[in-house]
């Protein structure tokens, strides 16, 4: 339900359909028909009652009806200061981070049990979505507050928008995703229904890939920032999935300067493979020769690593399990790396100056991808 823009000021509150009497069976049928329609998707994790309709009795009917119908999906509606009786979430929109964490404090101090969910945030139209890494930080770092910050939910998926054609004067033809007024069409709201991760074909946004970290089920940082330029360099891996362990992944990385990546040398006498033990896969080095193998029969060889694109295995000795973090070494050191960015920075800047036009010292087949 949404009735959005009716009464904004509240003059006539009395015959907001959340109050009056005469709107109650029509919201009511809203909400049965909806929960009959979705009861049995698996996807539908919370039932919400609309979207910026006010809020009243109509709206704790509806929440009610829910509940009882069906206790094990929690009620979200943001009307009314987003912590009404009617939801079982505190889901503001668009609240700031030091909001949020205010907010969470504050639930905390009341003895909130409900946990706290941005039901939009980011919205994401023209040049926006940015930020979003200190969003997840606070998402993820907010348990120590006593009210737990769930996350929220991008304004939204997908643009809204009409693939048009045009002949220009000159007898040029072209196309563009045409919105509000690009019809002749008044009155119109713009480009306000492009505000989407992806183009109305499902082609990303650039933001669309910081989305997609942000969100990523594994997470590396440092494991020590610190480190010495001798020592061996140590990255943690943690697991956000709620049940799934890390044995379906292989994890590589690489060094990139200025975009590009750099050539760095193999670990000596290694070898990778991906085997079987028990139910879970683990990527271990092995030191014996002729491991090559069996390490292509994984997909996984040393030249599809170290020349195509530059890639090096991340090897795990054991799978990392659900909520749980492990430390990796990557078998360089810090001196070895920066040695090798600096010489790529040098050769870069070389071949600028010689007009060569030529970028840090990547591999042959830099096109590969990684698994």
């Amino acid at each position: 339900i949404e009735t959005h823009g009716f009464d904004p000021l509240f003059t006539d509150d009395t015959n907001h359909p959340a109050h009056h009497e005469l709107w109650l069976p029509a919201m009511m049928s809203r909400v049965t028909r909806m929960y009959e329609r979705d009861k049995n998707h698996p996807c539908i994790i919370m039932w919400s009652l609309g979207n910026e309709a006010g809020y009243g009795v109509a709206h704790d009917a509806m929440a009610a009806w829910l509940r009882r119908k069906d206790p094990s999906r929690p009620v979200h509606y943001e009307g009314g200061g987003s912590a009404t009786a009617a939801t079982d979430v505190i889901c503001p929109m668009y609240a700031r981070i030091e909001q949020l964490l205010k907010l969470a404090t504050d639930a905390a101090k009341k003895g909130e049990p409900r946990p706290v969910m941005l039901c939009e945030y980011a919205h994401s139209m023209g040049n926006s979505t940015g930020n979003l890494q200190k969003y997840w930080d606070c998402f993820e770092g907010s348990t120590h507050l006593g009210s737990t910050i769930i996350g929220g939910f991008i304004w939204d998926w997908a643009d809204q928008a009409l693939l048009k054609q045009e002949t220009l004067a000159d007898g040029q033809q072209i196309e563009y995703w045409a919105v509000g007024g690009d019809f002749g069409d008044t009155p119109n709201d713009g480009q306000f229904c492009c505000n989407g991760l992806v183009f109305p074909d499902r082609t990303p946004h650039p933001a669309y890939h910081e989305a997609a970290a942000c969100l990523a089920p594994i997470k590396f940082r440092w494991a020590n920032h610190k480190q010495q330029q001798h020592e061996q360099l140590k990255v943690h891996v943690s697991n956000k999935y709620a049940f799934l362990g890390t044995d379906h992944l292989v994890f590589y990385w690489r060094l990139m300067v200025l975009g590009s990546p750099v050539q760095l040398p193999a670990p000596a006498a290694a070898q990778w493979l991906r085997h079987s033990h028990g139910s879970s896969a683990i990527i271990q080095q092995q030191a014996a020769a002729g491991g090559d193998s069996a390490s292509a029969a994984a997909g996984v060889t040393k030249s599809s690593l170290s020349a195509g694109g530059c890639w090096l295995p991340l090897l795990l000795s054991q799978q990392v399990q659900p909520g749980i973090g492990s430390q990796v070494e990557l078998q360089h050191t810090l001196q070895q790396l920066c040695a090798a960015a600096a010489a790529a920075a040098a050769a870069a800047a070389a071949a600028a100056a010689g007009g060569g036009g030529g970028g840090p010292q990547a591999a042959p087949g830099g096109g590969d991808n990684p698994r």
